[in-house]
């Protein structure tokens, strides 16, 4: 739904909701090229395309997840600076820098997924024999030390990006006397900002645990809780579009009208009783 919106309303949206429909790019990567593999192993006990497939999943599940991981991140840093930007009345983020960002994160997330393909890590199977993603449990030397190198650059980098653009939004709110009206959307933007950090904590710190675990320790883990971690991750690419949906007016109304007349008023009802107060975009506040 948000693709479709985004193709049939292009000149509605503002700069900001492209980082959503990236993300949305991502969900489709995920469910074209990862999912359909692991549904058909999961049915098959075994994983059925064999390790030509198991690399290619690997592939694009890692890409879509960093990609996604990395947007977000810019995401909280480009909140950050509309906050900033609108105390001295500058113009809002422009489309250009949105896709030079976005263009960033992915080149970014690239690099580091195809450095397996290059003999700095390795893909393989994943305990269960479903799925495949990074080897954790490789003993090469040159694996052991791309695994670190990702958690510091994928892992620990977006969330101290995240939780210092949070931080930021809420020190310069906190510091600023704003009009009732503007005062009460930025903290809805500011509640949108958190729920994205941490929904991106719930999905990827148990995984990024058991990774740690699996790869530098003896301890035995068991083949469910190697799954469940992994669906969790991959889920982050699924509900932040649903996050922003709900808590978006602007996205939220753009998006409905693409629906049939039917379901587009049975889902409106339903998203004005369940989130009477929605954020406005940052870019809103700046303009007004």
């Amino acid at each position: 739904m948000v693709i479709t919106a985004f193709l049939s309303h292009l000149n509605k949206f503002r700069p900001m909701h492209w980082m959503f429909f990236f993300i949305a790019v991502n969900v489709m990567l995920m469910l074209i090229g990862a999912f359909p593999l692991t549904i058909a192993a999961s049915f098959a006990h075994y994983y059925i395309a064999g390790q030509t497939g198991c690399q290619c999943d690997a592939f694009l599940g890692f890409f879509a997840g960093l990609s996604t991981m990395f947007t977000l991140a810019a995401t909280g840093v480009i909140q950050a600076i509309q906050v900033y930007s609108n105390a001295v009345n500058a113009s809002p983020v422009r489309l250009s820098t949105v896709v030079i960002t976005v263009a960033a994160c992915y080149l970014y997330a690239l690099a580091w997924s195809l450095c397996p393909f290059f003999g700095y890590g390795e893909y393989g199977f994943e305990l269960h024999m479903t799925n495949c993603t990074v080897n954790w449990k490789s003993l090469r030397h040159a694996s052991r030390k791309y695994i670190i190198a990702m958690y510091v650059g994928c892992v620990a980098l977006p969330v101290v990006v995240m939780g210092t653009s949070l931080a930021l939004i809420v020190a310069k709110v906190n510091r600023q006397v704003m009009p009732i009206g503007q005062t009460s959307m930025t903290s809805q933007t500011i509640k949108m900002t958190a729920l994205l950090f941490f929904g991106f904590l719930l999905a990827w710190m148990p995984y990024a645990i058991i990774g740690l675990i699996a790869a530098f320790t003896d301890f035995s883990l068991s083949p469910e809780s190697t799954w469940l971690s992994s669906l969790l991750a991959k889920s982050s690419c699924f509900y932040t579009p649903i996050i922003y949906f709900f808590m978006n007016d602007r996205f939220k109304r753009i998006c409905i009208d693409t629906l049939p007349r039917r379901l587009a008023g049975a889902l409106s009802k339903f998203t004005t009783n369940t989130s009477p107060m929605s954020a406005v975009d940052l870019s809103d506040i700046t303009q007004n």
